[in-house]
């Protein structure tokens, strides 16, 4: 791991230098580094061929948008990435239309970290979309992301559709009774959803729990669901 280590743009572009010809590596951390997005699009271009990485941590380097479309770019071309984390950056909603793009084709990533960033509704509309055709993603976290109850309800569409996530973490966020039974009714259809996070959310009414009990008494692949401070419980 490289995390913590003071790097920057000139030591991103030494490293992608010598991952050029490096295949033995197959996790990379660069956290907690200054990369920021001239960094990023040096490392990806190396990515975009390198078949070695399996994972890439990529949290809190300062990237915003347009790093992320450089690896979404990776996404597109590289076949054995399987794990991705880029949480606690300043990637926006809009953002998100590039990776959303590029995990509708992926058929590798199966881990994607979100955490932390200013998704907002638009972003969560993009994540929602990749949702009703990737076949790959099992774990998708988007802790504390600004989700709002809009941003819920596109998210619930696509857990209707999609029956291969595995892993939903979707706690810190803001949600309203409306956004929390919105998601809890999609999961009464969804197959595939074995563990849902919802805690860390506003507290909701008794007719609300009621709601959600129904819906979720309703789902056979469910095996924990966080629905209250401060972890999860058991369904």
């Amino acid at each position: 791991a490289l995390d913590r280590n003071n790097i920057g743009p000139v030591g991103a572009k030494a490293l992608a230098d010598a991952l050029h010809d490096n295949s033995n590596i197959t996790r990379l951390d660069l956290s907690d580094n200054e990369l920021s997005d001239s960094g990023v699009s040096a490392l990806a271009e190396v990515l975009q061929a390198n078949q070695g990485i399996l994972e890439l941590v990529l949290s809190n380097i300062g990237m915003t948008d347009r790093g992320l479309r450089c690896i979404a770019q990776v996404l597109k071309k590289n076949t054995t990435m399987h794990s991705l984390t880029v949480s606690c950056n300043a990637i926006t909603g809009p953002g998100l239309r590039s990776l959303s793009t590029a995990l509708q084709h992926n058929q590798t990533l199966s881990v994607l970290v979100l955490g932390r960033n200013q998704l907002d509704d638009v972003g969560f509309g993009f994540v929602a979309a990749a949702l009703h055709t990737n076949k790959a993603l099992s774990t998708l976290i988007i802790r504390n992301c600004m989700m709002s109850d809009v941003a819920a309800g596109y998210m619930a569409q696509a857990l209707r559709h999609n029956d291969t996530l595995r892993m939903l973490d979707i706690s810190h966020n803001m949600l309203s009774d409306r956004g929390v039974v919105s998601i809890t009714s999609a999961v009464a259809h969804n197959r595939g959803l074995a563990v849902l996070d919802l805690s860390h959310t506003p507290p909701f009414t008794e007719d609300t729990a009621s709601r959600m009990a129904l819906a979720l008494d309703r789902n056979r692949s469910l095996i924990r669901c966080g629905l209250r401070w401060p972890g999860l419980l058991r369904c």
